[in-house]
Parts: C-alpha cells; sequence; structure tokens
C-alpha cells in the first residue's frame, strides 16, 4: 500500500482533497488498473451502532467493533472489494486477494491510530465448502 503523509497536503481543504484524487487517478492510469482512494479522518467518539444505522441497506454486509474504554470505534458499510473462498487453499486464495488489494490503494489522512486505513472483515466456517445461499455462508469472505 502506497501511503502519501497527510503533511504532503498543504491543508485538509478541497484543493487538497483534489490533489490527493489526481494522484490516485494518475496511478491507475500508469498501471492500467483500477486503484483504491482511502482518507481516514479521525473524529471524536461516535457511536458506531448510530453510524451503521443510518448507513445500513438491505443485503449490504456492515461490520463494526468498538472499545469505548478505550475511545475506539470502527464502522464499515459498503464493500470496496469482496471475495468469497473455499476449498483446501481458500486461505492462501484470500491472502492473495489482500495483497492484491493493498497493492493497488494508496492511502492518507489520521493514519497513526490503531484500524485507520483499509480494513478487512473476515467471516469463515470451519468447513472447506460452504454453501452460498442465505442460510449457510461461504467458508471464507473478505
Amino acid at each position: 500500500m502506497q501511503i502519501i503523509p497527510s503533511e504532503k497536503f498543504t491543508s485538509r481543504d478541497e484543493a487538497s482533497l483534489v490533489a490527493f484524487l489526481k494522484h490516485c487517478q494518475d496511478a491507475a492510469r500508469q498501471y492500467e488498473f483500477p486503484h483504491i482512494a482511502s482518507i481516514a479522518i479521525e473524529t471524536g467518539f461516535i457511536d458506531p451502532l448510530a453510524i451503521m444505522e443510518s448507513i445500513r441497506d438491505d443485503g449490504t454486509p456492515l461490520w463494526y467493533v468498538e472499545r469505548p474504554t478505550d475511545e475506539f470505534a470502527l464502522s464499515c458499510g459498503e464493500s470496496v472489494a469482496y471475495e468469497e473462498f473455499s476449498g483446501p487453499h481458500r486461505f492462501s486464495k484470500a491472502r492473495t486477494f489482500v495483497d492484491d488489494v493493498f497493492s493497488r490503494t494508496i492511502a492518507t489522512g489520521d493514519l497513526a491510530s490503531g484500524g485507520a486505513g483499509p480494513t478487512f472483515a473476515v467471516a469463515a466456517t470451519f468447513e472447506e465448502n460452504g454453501e452460498k445461499n442465505h442460510q449457510h455462508p461461504a467458508a471464507l469472505s473478505v
């Protein structure tokens, strides 16, 4: 993952946002492959369940974690990248998928705190081959 320190931008304004997104666009053109722009902004404590309720969309997986005693919370809505894996090599295939996504990600912002920046949520079963329906999850979802 390419990280551009937020200090590279003079301020947090529209011009800096456009410059960052232009950099991402130029990288996508240079490598002839889509890239992912990730911008992390640290805030004060916000109730992650309230965020989840405000972004909830039927059929879209949501994910959150909170540690109120540490004043830490993450809420994740729609997936930028999602894949399901099965079979005996599902974990190595998932690792390749994650490595590929990170190789195409350009991040900036408040990345110093734990959990900042791109985040992957993983759901896995003990079965090598899960059924792809609403009653049984995939063997491995990333």
